[in-house]
Order: structure tokens, then sequence, then C-alpha cells
């Protein structure tokens, strides 16, 4: 709920909280999103100005009025925008970019001290993965519509299975990732690079970790909304 009371103390922080609901399949609700920034900003005794809420498609990186009329209200108002994950904003590198060239200062609670150089390089990361989805999706129905396959009922349930046993490991590692973390292990290189030292199994148990490996789970913390 917005708060505006004008005798709160000069060093006052204040936010203005920003949620993106998609109109297709729902990632992280409303309600998630929610908690994870009234959580963050209850820690930080952050002072709530206004909260926007966008309504519409990922893809859709430039047409975003709350967006906008939620940067200006931080600008005006001097506040910072607080989202509750980073791809709430876009898995687009230009647009990242660019909200980081517009003199608003935000942060997303998963990420919170992430600096502009680490926040730079997560968009990298998560329009690479945007990107790689849709061509392995696209390879892998043209791949079966040359064998004749149908995809149908098995196909789906074959592939909910994957996602909890992918789920189900990411979950393994949480104390093993926040470990790393606490003790100043960030980057996915180094992460792997202590994950593979530790002979820490990867997924399925084969290979060795790598830069992929590691912000593939991270990614997958993220979506089972475990990783904040």
């Amino acid at each position: 709920m917005p708060i505006n009371d004008t005798n709160q103390p000069p060093d006052m922080r204040y936010a203005c909280p920003y949620y993106r609901k998609s109109t297709g399949k729902q990632e992280l609700s409303l309600e998630v999103q929610q908690e994870a920034v009234h959580s963050f900003l209850s820690a930080k005794k952050w002072h709530v100005l206004k909260e926007f809420t966008e309504v519409e498609s990922g893809k859709k990186h430039t047409n975003r009025p709350q967006l906008l009329e939620a940067l200006a209200y931080c600008r005006k108002h001097n506040a910072v925008l607080v989202i509750a994950k980073l791809d709430r904003l876009a898995r687009n590198v230009a647009f990242i970019s660019g909200l980081m060239e517009s003199k608003v200062q935000f942060v997303a609670t998963d990420y919170p001290d992430a600096s502009k150089t680490m926040l730079h390089m997560l968009a990298v990361f998560a329009e690479f993965e945007r990107d790689q989805i849709s061509i392995r999706t696209k390879e892998g129905l043209q791949a079966a519509k040359k064998r004749g396959s149908v995809l149908g009922k098995h196909g789906k349930v074959l592939a909910e299975k994957n996602k909890r046993d992918a789920d189900a490991f990411a979950k393994q590692l949480i104390p093993t990732f926040e470990e790393l973390r606490n003790i100043g292990i960030t980057s996915v290189r180094k992460l792997a690079d202590e994950l593979n030292r530790r002979k820490v199994p990867t997924f399925h148990n084969k290979g060795k970790w790598h830069g992929r490996s590691v912000w593939n789970t991270i990614h997958r913390f993220n979506s089972i909304n475990v990783y904040n």
C-alpha cells in the first residue's frame, strides 16, 4: 500500500516496487513477487512511496507504460525502483543497459548487492538462455517432424518428469550454493571451479561443472522460487 508521510526523517530511503504479471504462463506469480519485495523492504526499513504493476508479455520490451511511469516517479522523488527478480524486467541486454543509463537506481531482490557490471552479465546470460530455449524448441520440433513423430501426451509427461527431476536436483544444491555465496564465491566461473574441486556431481552425474551448467542451476533456483 503506498505511503506518503512528509514527516519521515531526511535519511530515509524511498522505494517504488515494480511488478510484472505476464499474460502467458506465469513463472513468478504477482503474490510471490510482492512477498519477496515486501520482505526485502521490511529488512531494509525503506519507505514505500508507490507501487506499480505491469500486465504484459515479457517479449514486449518497449511497451511498458507502468515501468515508464515508475521510472519518472522514481526520478522525481529520488526513489529506488525495486523488483523481485531481474528477469521481471527483461531478458534483454539492450533494455537492461538502457535502464542502467536512465539515472534511476534499481535493485532486484535476488541480486541486491550486484554491481552494474554484474547486472549486465546476468542480463547477457538471461538473454542467451532465452534465445537458446527458442532455438532448442524449434530444432526439436523440426527433428520430430522429420522423423514423423507426433508430440503428444507421452512427450509432455516426459518433459514434466525431467523438470521435476531437475528441480529436485537444484533444491539439493541450495545449501552448497548458499555456503559458497556466503564466503564470497559468486561468479559463475568461480562457482564452477569450486564445485569441481569439491567433486559435486552435476545433473545426471555427467561431466564437470561449467559456467553454463552453473547458470542453469541458479536460473532454476529462481524459477522454483527458493533462491532469494
